[in-house]
This record gives structure tokens, C-alpha cells and sequence, in this order.
């Protein structure tokens, strides 16, 4: 399994630094429009084929008070569209790389690779479900983080 970080672990976790009041969000779309020249001409009266293609995404400012001088001060990163729910994946993915900006999040990159307890059956232990593409059930246990990457 694969830790990663959710929106809203990210919301907590400004709360509990900055306050409820202590921080806020501010987002901007954005449109990068690239070309490029392809198919070189063989004469100088010959024209160029030209390729285009456009990114679409998000910037998120993250906002937040300096705890030691009260400022506002801010962190921003982007992200592009994604292939589900294109916009809203935009504006949480965007969110959660400004909050990496900030250092939140940066620990799951240490973390090793780790497996998931799994059965059949369900136990007080192994409690989360899930479905496999031919409609059986499995239960699963996510793995234990280690204390150090714990907040």
C-alpha cells in the first residue's frame, strides 16, 4: 500500500497548528498553452507543420499566520487537471502540494514499503472491505505507520 495524504487530513492539520481563523485557501485556475514546430521544411518556401496541446490545472495559495509575528503568510503550488472528477482533483491536488510546500506531508516520502493485512474474512482487527473485479470480497487492515510519522 501506498500512504498519501487527503484534503481533509490536511484541514486538521492546519486547524491544529494555525486555528480555524489561522489560515485560509485561494484558488486560481491556470492554462499553459504549448506549441512546438514539427516536420522541419526542406525548402525555405515549404511551411511548417505545427503540433499544439494545452495544460489545464489549479494554483492553490495557502494562506497561514506566522505563529511567532501573527503575518499572513503564504505557500503555493499547482496541479493539473485530473482523469476523475478532472477540476476537483485539481483543486485537491493543488492543495496538498502547497501544504508540502509548508513541510506537511513531506515524512510519507521516507516511509518503506509496506503490505496490507488481508482475508476473507472479517475480523474486530481486519475490518475494511473491498471488491475485486470478479464481484469477490476480501477484508483488509491498513498498515501501522511507524511513531515517528505520526503528528
Amino acid at each position: 500500500m501506498l500512504a498519501y495524504i487527503t484534503a481533509r487530513a490536511v484541514h486538521q492539520r492546519m486547524d491544529d497548528v494555525f486555528g480555524i481563523g489561522g489560515w485560509r485557501t485561494e484558488f486560481r485556475e491556470f492554462t499553459i498553452a504549448a506549441s512546438y514546430e514539427s516536420d522541419l521544411p526542406s525548402t525555405p518556401t515549404e511551411k511548417r507543420g505545427k503540433s499544439a496541446s494545452s495544460t489545464t490545472g489549479v494554483l492553490c495559495r495557502l494562506w497561514f499566520r506566522d505563529p511567532a509575528t501573527g503575518e499572513w503568510c503564504w505557500k503555493e503550488n499547482g496541479a493539473s487537471e485530473t482523469d476523475f472528477e478532472s477540476f476537483k482533483g485539481a483543486l485537491s491536488s493543488s492543495e496538498k502540494r502547497a501544504f508540502a510546500e509548508l513541510g506537511g506531508g513531506r515524512y510519507l516520502y521516507n516511509l518503506t514499503e509496506t503490505f496490507a493485512v488481508t482475508s476473507v474474512k472479517k475480523t474486530k482487527e481486519i475490518s475494511n472491505y473491498a471488491t475485486t473485479k470478479d464481484k469477490k470480497v476480501f477484508y483488509w487492515a491498513p498498515p501501522t505507520l511507524p511513531p515517528w510519522a505520526l503528528p
